[in-house]
């Protein structure tokens, strides 16, 4: 279908296709492009849109290709009655523009007029336009307020209607152009018009005429376009109304008798079969079609009876040809294609191809492609199959023996692929390679051992086998022996040419293990020999750029399992650590993009190997990362961005597992709910205090060693931790008293002295304590960091009215750059502590300072005994 348009604002097009697409051919397969229609009589393939033969606009249609097969399509009275039919319609059609060679028409004389006052006739001659059933054609036209064209004023039958609707001509707003298209057109545009006398809503509308009957309107962004009935032939088919039977149906094209083939066709290629059917209906409709692998031409007849239809075929495929009325007479033109008549209106037609490649007389090495019965110019499109690399040439393939040929067997299989006409078949044929002309005097190239290079201690197992391919009967005997290292094998099947083996676990193994495959000929032996390797996985090593100094780093020992207990300390199970600090990005505390990389490590050592490892993740609680296998021996994890354990295991074509332990040691768990519960503690706390202990008294340090230092009065004490994410004890390790555990706060590691800071602070300014008296007590026990000071100095401000929540997270940031690196290795832990137990004192298994996580002893004056 051609597309009438002008320049557009918006190239989105949507075809609502109202009819359908009517080919000469019934059906199209998508294999290989085939001309089409071989006897139309307008030279070429041809598709009828909407069966319509007078589209002139559209060159016919000419050379179109079949979208599909044909469907038949009627044309409405209505349609016939005035002279074109809708073919296509658009609702969101590209927004209309004004060409730049738009003149001015005219303008409704009287302000907003409505209504069709005055002489609004459109000249267009010497231009015309045929409008209607017959052939009358216009060169003016009386043009109307609501987007409308008349060949007269009252000629409603003829009219050409873009809007149908009322619309308001505004001055100075409102205009109606002319437009010349490049492609002969024109173009009536209502520009700026207004729907109903409604100014919010504004109307362009334009109607599209094309010379030969076409036209198109469009209001806005509905678009139609209408194509022009050939009086004469009202389905398009081809066929006359007065020879159709079925004159508003477009079922089939008419040929007649006199048909050709398609331009730059190999005419060698074809046959031709005329076929002619009887009846007394007058049209008959034979169907030709194609039963391969390929579209060879498919045809729908639509012939007078007793008339004899002349059909291309092409060489090498079988056709179905079926008439809806008895075939009176066929025959072929080839006398090696073949006619079988299966009943009165069916029958079968083919002309059997066969193809070779036969060595050329006059060019060593080259091997033509030839055809029988008849030569169709086939080309070779491809070749697959036997050794030294044949190389395709313009008809047929070229076989150089290569100096350094080894190639077993007297004769290859090939699968070769031949073109002709758009067909594409394959074809299967032995040959024996040049090479064979040497192999014959020498036997030693007809048997070859395949031995696969590793074998892995008690991994899978693996066959060691000989092939033998004399070009000719002989009495050869083949032998198959292990000349050193039996030993290592486990012999699971054998026979005189292969044996079946597994490496066994027993002493010495792993290292080579000889074969050789004899031929004994005509009292002559002659002998291969190939080497395998036993080996076993020695080791497993993790590295990273990012790693730390684990107590007990890799390499993994090979084919060993490997735990990971979180509780092992001082000596921890085998690890490689990464801390922290080495991935942090501190604007957010979340780990930047890192790998680590894995590698097994054979012994013997063996790097060339074949496929991949096999690489699984046995644990996770970091819950995030990664694990990506590389060819060989290596595999990768990456962007882990939680801290947690990760477990790996690894084996290499069956062998025993390795196991190996990535840490990214988390810090104690998240004391957030703890702290704000504490904070409520110590105002129940001060309120005590202050009840009991004048203002003055509480003024001597000695009272605040009393209360707040004695006995961890001030302190948070065991280790922080929380069963779904635990911490691993040798990174966040307490002393016998509960003292230098690391909790998160805020989703920031921090030491748990500086929340007992930050609690001691805050109360000491509830109680009144002077800001000097504040700085004397802290020169007790340890001396201050900057952190305990930013702590001490945090619960000052919240106790003088700051936020809790802003304070104490703005604490835990900033306190992170100037911790220590027992801190900073540690990862956040978002899991909330779950170990949390009232009271301040540590006793029996159950309360041990590993195990439990107290407030300080302050909140509820309880004292702790304990060492």
């Amino acid at each position: 279908m051609k597309l009438h348009s002008l320049t557009a604002k918006r190239s989105t097009l949507i075809v609502l296709s109202l009819f359908a697409v009517i080919a000469t051919v019934e059906a199209q397969k998508p294999t290989n492009n085939v001309p089409q229609n071989l006897n139309a009589p307008m030279g070429g393939g041809s598709v009828f849109l909407t069966g319509f033969t007078g589209l002139t606009g559209l060159g016919g249609l000419s050379g179109l290709q079949s979208l599909g097969a044909p469907a038949q399509t009627t044309v409405l009275d209505a349609d016939i009655a005035r002279g074109y039919a809708l073919v296509e319609e658009d609702d969101n059609a590209a927004a209309i523009d004004v060409p730049t060679n738009a003149v001015t028409v005219g303008n409704w004389h009287i302000h907003g007029a409505r209504s069709n006052i005055g002489n609004h006739r459109l000249d267009l001659a010497p231009w015309s336009f045929p409008l209607g059933t017959n052939r009358a054609a216009f060169s003016s036209f009386w043009y109307f307020v609501e987007g409308k064209l008349r060949p007269t004023p009252r000629d409603a039958a003829r009219e050409i209607c873009a809007v149908g609707a009322p619309m308001l001509a505004v001055p100075g707003e409102s205009c109606l152009w002319l437009a010349a298209g490049d492609d002969d057109s024109r173009t009536v545009i209502w520009d700026n018009f207004f729907l109903n006398g409604d100014t919010n809503a504004p109307v362009t509308a334009q109607i599209q005429l094309w010379p030969d009957g076409d036209f198109a309107t469009q209001s806005n962004n509905l678009r139609r376009v209408y194509a022009r009935i050939n009086p004469d032939d009202w389905d398009g088919d081809g066929l006359a109304n007065e020879k159709d039977a079925n004159p508003m149906t477009s079922d089939g094209d008419f040929y007649g008798t006199a048909n050709a083939l398609p331009p730059n066709a190999n005419p060698d290629a074809y046959y031709w079969l005329d076929v002619c059917a009887t009846g007394v209906l007058g049209v008959a409709t034979i169907r030709v079609t194609c039963d391969g692998p390929s579209d060879l031409g498919d045809h729908v007849i639509v012939a007078r009876t007793n008339e004899v239809c002349h059909v291309p075929l092409l060489a090498g495929a079988t056709y179905a040809v079926e008439s809806d009325l008895p075939i009176e007479t066929s025959a072929v033109s080839s006398e090696y294609a073949e006619i079988a008549t299966n009943d009165a209106r069916h029958l079968t037609v083919s002309l059997p191809l066969a193809f070779s490649f036969e060595p050329s007389p006059d060019d060593e090495g080259f091997f033509v492609l030839a055809t029988e019965p008849i030569d169709v110019n086939a080309l070779l499109t491809n070749l697959v199959g036997g050794c030294c690399a044949p190389s395709i040439e313009t008809n047929g393939f070229r076989w150089a023996c290569a100096p350094d040929c080894a190639c077993a067997g007297f004769a290859h299989d090939l699968t070769a692929q031949v073109a002709y006409e758009g067909a594409a078949l394959p074809v299967d044929f032995s040959s024996p390679c040049p090479c064979q002309a040497f192999n014959a005097e020498h036997p030693e190239r007809w048997f070859s051992l395949a031995c696969p290079p590793l074998l892995m201690k008690n991994g899978n197992s693996h066959t060691i086998a000989g092939a033998f391919h004399p070009p000719c009967e002989t009495n050869a005997t083949l032998t198959l022996s292990c000349r050193a290292g039996q030993e290592r094998l486990a012999v699971l099947a054998s026979n005189d040419w292969s044996q079946v083996v597994q490496g066994i676990a027993a002493s010495a193994t792993i290292g080579d293990v000889a074969f050789e495959l004899q031929l004994e000929l005509d009292g002559r032996l002659y002998a291969q020999t190939q080497t395998l390797t036993v080996a076993e996985v020695a080791a497993l090593h993790l590295t990273s750029p990012a790693a730390g100094a684990s107590d007990l780093p890799p390499p993994f020992p090979g084919e060993t399992a490997c735990p990971f207990s979180v509780t092992n300390s001082p000596l921890p199970d085998r690890h490689l650590v990464i801390p922290f600090c080495n991935v942090a990005d501190t604007n957010d505390f979340s780990a930047t993009g890192f790998a680590v990389d894995l590698r097994l490590e054979l012994n013997p050592a063996v790097t060339n190997v074949a496929g991949t490892a096999d690489w699984t993740i046995l644990d996770n609680t970091t819950g995030s990362g990664q694990l990506a296998a590389v060819h060989g021996l290596a595999a990768q994890f990456v962007n882990p961005v939680r801290g947690g354990i990760v477990r790996f295991r690894a084996s290499y074509d069956g062998s025993p597992a390795t196991e190996a332990n990535l840490v990214l040691p988390l810090a104690g768990a998240s004391v957030d709910a703890v702290m704000a519960a504490d904070l409520a503690a110590a105002d129940a706390a001060v309120a005590r205090l202050d009840a009991t202990t004048g203002p003055f008294t509480r003024q001597w340090p000695f009272w605040g060693l009393a209360h707040f230092y004695a006995f961890g009065g001030g302190d948070y004490r065991g280790r922080v931790d929380a069963a779904a994410r635990p911490t691993v004890w040798v990174y966040n390790q307490v002393d016998d008293a509960g003292y230098g555990a690391i909790a998160t706060w805020h989703g920031v590691p921090l030491h748990t002295a500086k929340l007992g800071d930050f609690l001691v602070g805050y109360a000491c300014e509830r109680l009144g304590v002077w800001r000097l008296s504040q700085w004397l007590s802290q020169l007790l026990g340890t001396a201050n960091d900057a952190a305990a000071t930013a702590s001490w100095d945090a619960g000052v401000a919240v106790a003088q009215g700051a936020d809790f929540a802003a304070q104490t997270a703005a604490l835990a940031t900033n306190a992170w750059p100037s911790a220590d690196f027992k801190t900073r290795r540690l990862w956040p832990n978002a899991e909330p502590a779950d170990n949390h137990r009232p009271g301040t004192t540590f006793n029996g298994t159950d309360r041990h300072p590993d195990f439990i996580f107290l407030s300080p002893g302050f909140l509820t004056e309880e004292g702790d005994d304990s060492p």
